[in-house]
């Protein structure tokens, strides 16, 4: 369980996205209708205002949520 809690982003410890107040999470459609391959998920840092290709941790920038 340590060597979980030691890499997993919804620890607060880690200070990653997940558990931050600036993180966004959103699902894009595009307006396409139908199955849930047409759909993609974007990840947003409100703090730096920019798109994340992946999850990040041990930021500068997180607040807690």
């Amino acid at each position: 369980m340590a060597d979980h809690e030691s890499r997993c982003f919804h620890n607060p410890e880690k200070k990653a996205c997940v558990t931050c107040k600036h993180f966004e999470k959103d699902r894009d459609d595009n307006g396409v209708e139908g199955a849930y391959y047409n759909s993609w998920v974007i990840l947003m840092c409100n703090s730096k205002d920019e798109y994340l290709t992946k999850l990040q941790n041990n930021c500068k920038l997180h607040e807690p949520k």
